[in-house]
């Protein structure tokens, strides 16, 4: 069999959610990005632009209602600044869905924490010009 050039082209799609420390309940999901049916991500990172503060220890996963953390097979450390790339898997997304943060926070709650979710992605099947 040969292979079928299609001809329907597409950008990737990028959502950015924000959120801090005062958004999020210890070990509690909370919906940040709404991807639709059909969508696949292909890339993106949780940047901390402030850090959390707990007394111990403060980590975030990042993922969805089937795999609380589909995209982060570690615990993201958010006690530091910077970026991390998500964990791509090629996940198709059979229904409309929200990629979640889980933040966990161990001893004192935190006074301090910034951070925004990126997330890169296509949706299977959907052209937005053709080419070829």
């Amino acid at each position: 069999m040969a292979v079928t050039l299609l001809p329907g082209r597409q950008e990737l799609i990028v959502a950015e959610a924000a959120f801090g420390f005062a958004d999020l309940t210890s070990a509690t999901a909370a919906a940040s990005v709404t991807v639709p049916e059909g969508a696949v991500v292909v890339g993106g990172y949780l940047i901390i632009d402030t850090v959390w503060n707990s007394a111990t220890s403060d980590v975030m996963d990042i993922g969805d209602a089937g795999d609380v953390d589909r995209y982060s097979a570690t615990p993201v450390d958010i006690t530091a600044l910077g970026a991390t790339a998500l964990d791509v898997t090629g996940f198709a997304y059979t229904a409309l869905d929200t990629i979640d943060v889980i933040w966990t926070g161990v001893s004192t709650a935190p006074t301090t924490g910034d951070a925004r979710l990126v997330v890169e992605y296509y949706v299977e099947g959907r052209a937005a010009f053709s080419e070829g």
